[in-house]
Formats: C-alpha cells, sequence, structure tokens
C-alpha cells in the first residue's frame, strides 16, 4: 500500500510540473480541476489585449489603467520580434521597445500578463513580426529557408532571438514575483501546421530560457487547434473565436480533447470586440448585442470558470512602416476564386488579391485608437446596457464579479490646431544626395529590396533606356507584381505607375513622348520608385518588396544596368527643398501650439491630421521627424492619421508628407504643383 501511494505521488508531482508556475510558501499561478488557480486560489482570467508597439510609451500606462477600469485582471501582449531584432544580432531594448517597462506597469496596477513572445504573431503587423530580414538570400540559404517550420536554419534564428529575449522575462514570471503568469508557443500554427518538431523545438527553447514549470500554451481556432499544438500534457491548447463563430461549449469542448485530463481551463484567447479593416474596405465593426451575449456565456461557462481575452481591448496604430497585409484570395485569370484548389497554389503570384491594412488599427474595440470610450459597435445596444462598448463592459464584468471597478480615468484630451500650409515641395529625385550617400547598388537586374540590406520603405531603380523607346505607346513590363506601389519617372517626369493589385505592364503617359522628343537620339534616365505597403503577415510566405522578379521590359526589351537607391526614410534630416516640385516627393509645414495646453509635464493634447480634406491621394506623412504611416485616402476608408500629443512641441511643430499618389497624375506633365512657403513659427 506504501509502495502505491509512493507512485501516485510521483504522478501527481509529474502533472504538477507539466503544468505549474509554483513558488515557495504555496504561492504561484498554475493549472488544476480545469482551473487556473492563483496562489491557491481558482482565478478567471478577464484579458484584455494591448500592443506596447501600437501605443506611444507616453501612453502605457494610461491605457493599463483603461482596461483595468473595463474590467480586466490581465493583459495579453504580443512581442514582435522584427520591432526588437533590427539586424542579425542586433537588438533594442529600451524606448518604445522598452517592453519590461511596459510588464512591469502591467503589475503596478495589478495586472497579470500572458506573453505571447511569437516567434511569429500574425497581429496585423507588418510580417507577422518575422523580420525581414529573414528574406535575404544572405540570411535564408538563397531562399530556401521554410519559414515557421523546423528547418533548422530558421530555427537557429529564432533560438538566437528567444535565448536573448526569454532570460528577460525570466525576472518578470509570477514565480519571481513579477506578473507573467502564461507564455504562448507560436500563434495559430494550426493553419499551416502540423510540424510537432517544430512546436516541440520552440517549447523545449522556451522551457530551457525560462523555467520547466511555466505555463506554455498554444492558441488556434477550434477547427485548427489539433494541428497546431502538442496534444496531451507538454502544452496547454487554448482557442480563439468571435460571437456567433462557435458556441463556447463547443469551442471548449474541442479544447479540453487536446488537453490531458484536469489541465483544460476553458480559455477564448483571442474572443474578437472588431475586426481589421484594409484599405478600401469599410470601416470594421462589430454586432454589440451579440458581442456581449457571447462574453456574459463565455464568463459564465461551466460554473464561472470560463476565462477570456478580448482581442482587442484597445488597438492603438501602426505607426511607420508597420501594417501588415494579407493575401487572402486566390484568383485564376477569370477571377475566379481557387483558393482551395491544390494544383493552382504553385502558379497563384499573379493572381493573389492583396489587400494591405491601414494604420489606425482602431479595430472598432472599446477603447479607441486614441484611448476614448465612443465606440458603439452596430445595431442598438442591449435593453438598459450604455451605447458605448467600454460602459457596457464594464458593466457586464462588474455585474459578473459583484464589486466595484476603479474609476475609469477621464477621455484623453483631443485639440485642433488648425489648418497647416504646407510651405515647400520637392522631389525625391533632388533630395536623393541628401538621402542616401554614393551613385547607386549597381546589379545587372534589379533586386528586392531585402537584397539590399533594407527591411521597410521606398526603394528608387534606376537605368537608361534609349529616347526613342519612350515615343507614343511605349508599354513597360515587370515579371512580378510590384511590391507594392510604384511610380515612373523619364527623365524626371512623372509617366506611369503600376500597383501590386494591377496588371503587370502598363502603356506610358503622353510625357513620356514628350520627354522622348526632347531627347532624341539620347539615352534617358528611367526611374521605378517602389513603396513598401506592409508585408503580408499570415502564413509562411516570403513577402519581398520591390522589384522581385528581375525582369523588366520596354516595349518587349529588356532593361540591363540598375542602381538601386534603398531609401528607408528613418530619418528625414538634410531635406533642402525648394518651393516647387517635380514629382514624387515631400512636403514640409509648420504649425504651433498654444503653450498653456501642455501638462505639467510638457505633454500636448493628442490630435489628428486630415490628409484627405485637400485630395492628398497616397503617401507616408511624417511629424517632427515621427513616421505617423500610410494615408491613402484615394482610396480609403480611413482620412485621418493619429498624433500622439507628446510628439508636438510649442512651436516649429514640422509636418512633412512624402506624396506618391495623384498629385502628379492630375498633372503629369507638370514640373509641380506652385506652393507658397509660410515661415517657421519662431518660439516667443
Amino acid at each position: 500500500m506504501a509502495g502505491r501511494s509512493r507512485v501516485l505521488v510521483i504522478l501527481a508531482a509529474a502533472v504538477l510540473s507539466a503544468a505549474a508556475v509554483l513558488s515557495e510558501g504555496g504561492k504561484g499561478f498554475w493549472i488544476e480541476n480545469d482551473k487556473f488557480i492563483r496562489d491557491g486560489k481558482a482565478v478567471q482570467l478577464i484579458s484584455g489585449s494591448l500592443h506596447y508597439f501600437r501605443i506611444h510609451p507616453y501612453h502605457w500606462e494610461d491605457r493599463l489603467m483603461r482596461i483595468k477600469a473595463m474590467g480586466m485582471n490581465t493583459v495579453e501582449l504580443y512581442i514582435a520580434w522584427n520591432y526588437h531584432e533590427l539586424n542579425p544580432g542586433e537588438y533594442k531594448w529600451d524606448g518604445p521597445q522598452d517592453v519590461e517597462r511596459f510588464i512591469k506597469l502591467a503589475q503596478k496596477h495589478d495586472l497579470l500578463v500572458a506573453l505571447r513572445p511569437g516567434p511569429y504573431i500574425c497581429a496585423e503587423w507588418d510580417f507577422g513580426g518575422l523580420p525581414a530580414w529573414l528574406g535575404s538570400s544572405s540570411v535564408s540559404g538563397g531562399g530556401t529557408m521554410k519559414l515557421r517550420s523546423s528547418d533548422p536554419l530558421y530555427l537557429a534564428h529564432v533560438d538566437r532571438f528567444w535565448n536573448e529575449l526569454l532570460p528577460r522575462m525570466t525576472p518578470l514570471l509570477y514565480s519571481n514575483g513579477g506578473p507573467i503568469v502564461m507564455v504562448q508557443v507560436e500563434n495559430e500554427f494550426g493553419f499551416i501546421g502540423p510540424d510537432e518538431t517544430y512546436i516541440r523545438h520552440i517549447t523545449k527553447t522556451a522551457k530551457n530560457a525560462l523555467r520547466d514549470d511555466v505555463i506554455l500554451f498554444t492558441t488556434d481556432p477550434p477547427d485548427k487547434a489539433a494541428r497546431g499544438t502538442l496534444k496531451g500534457s507538454e502544452l496547454y491548447t487554448a482557442v480563439d473565436f468571435g460571437a456567433g463563430w462557435w458556441s463556447p461549449k463547443s469551442a471548449f469542448d474541442v479544447q479540453k480533447s487536446l488537453n490531458a485530463a484536469g489541465q483544460s481551463p476553458p480559455f477564448c484567447s483571442e474572443f474578437y470586440t472588431g475586426w481589421l479593416t484594409r484599405w478600401g474596405e469599410k470601416m470594421a465593426n462589430t454586432d454589440f448585442n451579440k458581442f456581449l451575449q457571447e462574453l456574459l456565456n463565455i464568463l459564465q461557462y461551466n460554473d464561472n470558470t470560463g476565462s477570456v481575452n478580448l482581442y482587442m481591448a484597445h488597438g492603438g496604430t501602426n505607426f511607420g512602416w508597420t501594417a501588415g497585409g494579407q493575401e487572402d484570395r486566390l484568383k485564376d485569370a477569370d477571377g475566379k476564386d481557387v483558393s482551395d484548389v491544390d494544383w493552382f497554389k504553385g502558379k497563384l503570384e499573379p493572381y493573389l488579391d492583396y489587400k494591405p491594412v491601414i494604420t489606425s488599427y482602431d479595430y472598432d474595440s472599446p477603447i479607441s485608437e486614441a484611448g476614448d470610450y465612443n465606440q458603439p459597435g452596430i445595431g442598438p445596444p442591449p435593453d438598459g446596457a450604455p451605447a458605448n462598448k467600454f460602459q457596457a463592459i464594464r458593466e457586464l464584468i462588474e455585474k459578473h464579479i459583484g464589486y466595484d471597478l476603479p474609476e475609469a480615468p477621464p477621455p484623453p484630451r483631443i485639440a485642433a490646431y488648425g489648418e497647416v500650409t504646407l510651405s515647400q515641395q520637392g522631389t525625391l529625385l533632388s533630395q536623393l544626395g541628401n538621402l542616401v550617400t554614393g551613385i547607386g547598388l549597381y546589379s545587372e537586374t534589379p533586386l528586392p529590396m531585402e537584397e539590399y540590406n533594407q527591411w521597410n520603405g521606398m526603394i528608387l531603380y534606376r537605368t537608361t533606356v534609349p529616347a526613342i523607346e519612350l515615343r507614343s505607346g511605349a508599354t513597360l513590363y515587370v515579371g512580378s507584381k510590384v511590391r507594392d506601389s510604384a511610380v515612373i519617372l523619364a527623365g524626371g517626369s512623372y509617366v506611369g505607375s503600376l500597383e501590386r493589385d494591377g496588371d503587370l505592364a502598363v502603356v506610358l503617359n503622353d510625357n513620356a513622348d514628350k520627354v522622348a522628343r526632347a531627347n532624341d537620339g539620347k539615352d534617358v534616365e528611367l526611374d521605378i520608385l517602389v513603396m513598401q505597403i506592409g508585408r503580408s503577415n499570415f502564413g509562411n510566405s516570403y513577402d519581398l518588396k520591390g522589384l522581385v522578379s528581375g525582369i523588366v521590359l520596354i516595349n518587349r526589351k529588356p532593361l540591363k544596368g540598375w542602381r538601386a537607391f534603398p531609401l528607408p526614410l528613418t530619418s528625414l534630416d538634410g531635406l533642402a527643398l525648394p518651393d516647387v516640385t517635380a514629382a514624387p516627393g515631400p512636403a514640409p509645414g509648420y504649425f504651433s501650439v498654444n503653450g498653456s495646453l501642455a501638462t505639467a509635464d510638457g505633454v500636448f493634447p493628442d490630435t489628428y491630421l486630415n490628409v484627405g480634406k485637400f485630395n492628398w491621394a497616397k503617401g507616408v506623412a511624417f511629424i517632427n521627424g515621427f513616421n505617423l504611416g500610410y494615408y491613402w485616402p484615394e482610396l480609403g476608408p480611413q482620412n485621418t492619421l493619429y498624433v500622439p500629443g507628446p510628439l508636438l512641441k510649442a512651436c516649429n511643430n514640422e509636418i512633412i508628407l512624402l506624396e506618391v499618389g495623384n498629385k502628379m497624375k492630375a498633372d503629369p506633365a507638370a514640373k509641380g504643383a506652385p506652393s507658397t512657403r509660410s515661415a517657421p513659427l519662431k518660439c516667443p
């Protein structure tokens, strides 16, 4: 009998070590009897997703306080690999990348943390969080490396990053006095799995870098979960779904079938408060009534043991070049959807339907992009419920938990600063000497952006062409869709454009013929300026940028001898702009802010930059050197860009719009639109 008891004790200890974060004195976080246990007591995780990389660091604590006031006891956050490992082995962990500070702020407000360190995160973020340098042939073994797989070359890069990141997280584990109670392995891998060797390898890497007893989990939709996890006790499997997609019971039954006995607390780790929006679509939102009812169903599931994470609690902004995109349908030459036709997948490239995500990641979440509470959702709220998501969720959770929540912080300060006159305009061609050094990088054929060790921004490809080839009817052809938007210039004048969702060829406009006649018998510089608009954030495909096929033809004749000028545009310092412009390029303006609006620490109210009002079409906007992200009112639906107040100063606030849209197309023969210059505002 004693021997039998000893065996039972050993087995119990083995189960505990597989799914517990336990410290001395009975304090810890673990799973027992299909429940989350915190310090010996069952706990229901009511979590909200925030992305530190989409929020100005000044606002981190404010947004954490707001989700706390909404009823969250946990914050779930991704870590974006490409936000930290800027080049192989080169890391950044301070300033906006100081994720340790963000986690400590969560703990300050008594929020637990569910950490999702990738290596892939999706999140509608550029390349799903994978670093763009993985696409360089020098890194990818000539493009043979298989992403998100057990390919040893890929695993070596993952291990290097996690062995840099995860030791930073170890002191922040709950068992070490921090707030981190769970760590996710991969993300929705069921969409491309299975690959148990891969999942088992990164699980081992995580355990070696953290602790053997940390709760490691996976997240997938119920119908994909078996392909994305390790069934049994090696990993805790969670599920994700939106209101009306799956009933909580059916989803949690699937979850339970994949977890070890007693190790499956019901947890929807992504319950969608809204949805993403892509350029050219209507702003996404959700059915208010259905969402609230399903949230309550999850919380009340199985005697109030259902845990939930609201994705998103607050969405934030895709600043800079960080917005992702999706290739979400395969079409044949006739436009027929062939997404599920296996034989077609090897021939998909010319027919991918690519849609980049807008700059705003508002997500119709209960806390708006600017931190406000005025999100209504679709349709009338349930009887007696408030008319905005934040207050409705807050009241539902407060009633469910049976005690008062902390008072919600007041709405954030927003101010209008009036119209801004853009004082100068110039061209990227005229500014090349201020933005790059040298005469360009030579190659016989144009190469993808990544081959020039450039990960984001724009790239200018330059060659020469006999003037006669530009005569009326001249056609330029590229061998593969441009990635993602290209402006074509001949002799410095706009002659055409190509888009990723457009054709492979363009008949050059009448301006090309004029350039040809003016340069009869000579060679003319031909420039193709390509702007990246988000790498695909879904799946496991490379999404190289620029001209990716190496093939450019003019009137069916190949063009050779190219010089590339990478333009990451991390800084616009050194621009020297004239009063008129010739082609795509930057246009700055200046404005002041009423100094009395500043807080005690000198921060001004947030605002919005309206680029839709004055016929700006497409480009990127900078304020005081900070890249606010893409604007594209020509396509919509977003017409304004969120401007965090901490970016502003009392005077000499500089706005630069880098326009590559119809400011040129409207008058392709012109050397630029006239503009007036307003002198930079002087501080008193």
